[in-house]
């Protein structure tokens, strides 16, 4: 694996750090990891790709969450339409 930069100061001392709310848990199913740098304290979220398993996940999770979202604005615009 290759060594992460820190986009701030450019060290790279960082760790990896936890993802905090929906956000974050999205952008790391869609391969950005969480670093914060020891050096500086910038926390951030950094692009590291995705293996092909992953890759398939991702796609297949996104498939089904564009999914529902028309699902659910369609009942809006039914529901909408009938009062």
């Amino acid at each position: 694996m290759a060594q992460v930069i820190c986009p701030q100061c450019g060290a790279g001392n960082l760790r990896r750090s936890h993802a905090r709310g929906l956000v974050e848990r999205t952008q790391r199913k869609l391969g950005w990891k969480g670093y914060r740098c020891r050096h500086c304290d910038w926390r951030g979220m950094v692009w590291v790709g995705l293996s092909p398993q992953e890759l398939r996940k991702a796609k297949f999770a996104a498939f089904l969450m564009a999914g529902l979202l028309l699902l659910y604005f369609l009942v809006r615009l039914i529901f909408f339409l009938a009062h």
